[in-house]
């Protein structure tokens, strides 16, 4: 019983690690990268989803702004093939160092985001649903940028020159 209990608990430490590892965190950001793609191609089409982006001005994004929001489509879907790539869960289409760099430019991005969509924004629907996905996914890109390439705080090396 209490040799039971101990294997429950050593089980459930190790699914925990596992979910936390490299390629599971870089599929759920690119998952939600690809529905920020999605959310874009919808309004492009011009479904209602307005309230969703931009503090909810437009119901229907105008047809002026759709070649942007087809743009932005065009954009999240490329950012989601980098975390997969990122993550080794693909070896192609992008090389390492194009995946890498576009994972720490969506990383700024989505915190910049989430300051906007959080504290800034009109809409309630962009703060509460829009928000939490940005922020969400930043922390999980935070993390896994930090577990993958080990950025710690390091001391300067060298000094003055003589």
């Amino acid at each position: 019983s209490t040799y039971s209990s101990i294997l429950h608990v050593v089980r459930m430490r190790t699914d925990t690690v596992a979910l936390m590892r490299s390629p599971v965190i870089a599929a759920v950001c690119a998952a939600s990268f690809l529905a920020n793609g999605v959310l874009q191609l919808l309004l492009a089409l011009g479904l209602p989803l307005g309230r969703f982006v931009l503090g909810g001005a437009y119901t229907v994004s105008p047809p002026m702004l759709r070649p942007l929001n087809l743009a932005f489509f065009l954009t999240w879907s490329a950012c989601a093939l980098a975390y997969l790539r990122y993550g080794t869960l693909l070896h192609r289409p992008l090389r390492d160092r194009t995946a890498r760099s576009i994972v720490y430019v969506s990383t700024l991005w989505l915190l910049i985001a989430s300051v906007f969509n959080l504290f800034i924004t009109a809409s309630a629907f962009e703060r509460y649903a829009t928000g939490t996905l940005s922020t969400l996914t930043c922390a999980l890109s935070l993390y896994l940028v930090w577990r993958r390439d080990g950025f710690r705080l390091r001391p300067c090396q060298g000094g003055f020159r003589r």
